[in-house]
């Protein structure tokens, strides 16, 4: 799949559990590829993950589906521009 198509149908899938699901999804592909920034998402939507990072994603998607925080998901939290590991 890619970053669009991700973006389309997990944003959507989300929108009954989640009052940011866009936001959700883009910081878990954010972790699924390696830990890039907001700017390369919105620069590669047609990049093509590869079966690795589809997986790790898919794992971590599922994970929000059953209703666990992001920051747990991932691993830390962001405030006032620190990062905080959990």
């Amino acid at each position: 799949m890619t970053i669009k198509e991700i973006l389309i149908k997990y944003s959507n899938d989300l929108e009954n559990i989640s009052d940011t699901p866009r936001l959700d999804v883009e910081m878990l592909l954010k972790k699924a590829l390696g830990d890039v920034d907001s700017m390369y998402i919105r620069m590669y939507l047609d990049k093509e993950l590869t079966d690795e990072q589809e997986k790790y994603f898919l794992e971590m998607i599922k994970e929000r589906l059953n209703e666990r925080p992001i920051a747990y998901i991932i691993g830390n939290r962001e405030f006032m521009g620190l990062d905080f590991l959990l």
